[in-house]
C-alpha cells in the first residue's frame, strides 16, 4: 500500500469518526455527505471484498449521488454476498436494508 493511500485512508477514517452519528445518519438515510459514505464503502471493499457492509455503504451512497445504474449493480452484488454468507444474523440484519434500497431504486 502506498503512503498516499495510507494517508488518504487515515484522513477518511478520521472524518468518519469525527462525524456525529455517522452510522445512525446512514441507517436513517439522512447522511449529509454521501461522498464520504461512498469513499468508506470503497475502502471497506478494498479491505475485505467479501464482506457486505462496504458494498451496502456503497450501494446507498451511489443511489444518493445519482448513479442508479451502478447502485442497481451493487444491489445484486449485495444479494449474492448475503446468499453466500450463510449467516442467519447477517441475513436478518441486511435483508430489510436491501429490500428498502430496491424500492428506492424503482422510484
Amino acid at each position: 500500500m502506498t503512503k498516499e493511500r495510507t494517508d488518504s485512508d487515515a484522513t477518511l477514517l478520521a472524518a468518519v469518526v469525527g462525524m456525529n452519528d455517522f452510522l445512525q445518519s446512514f441507517i436513517d438515510d439522512s447522511l449529509e455527505d454521501w461522498g464520504l459514505a461512498k469513499q468508506l464503502g470503497e475502502l471497506l471493499i478494498r479491505i475485505d471484498p467479501g464482506e457486505i457492509l462496504g458494498h451496502a455503504l456503497l450501494l446507498r451512497a451511489l443511489r444518493h449521488l445519482g448513479d442508479s445504474a451502478l447502485a442497481a449493480e451493487k444491489l445484486l452484488e449485495c444479494r449474492e454476498l448475503l446468499v453466500q454468507s450463510n449467516m442467519p444474523a447477517k441475513v436478518d440484519l441486511f435483508q430489510s436494508f436491501l429490500e428498502d434500497e430496491e424500492e428506492y431504486l424503482k422510484r
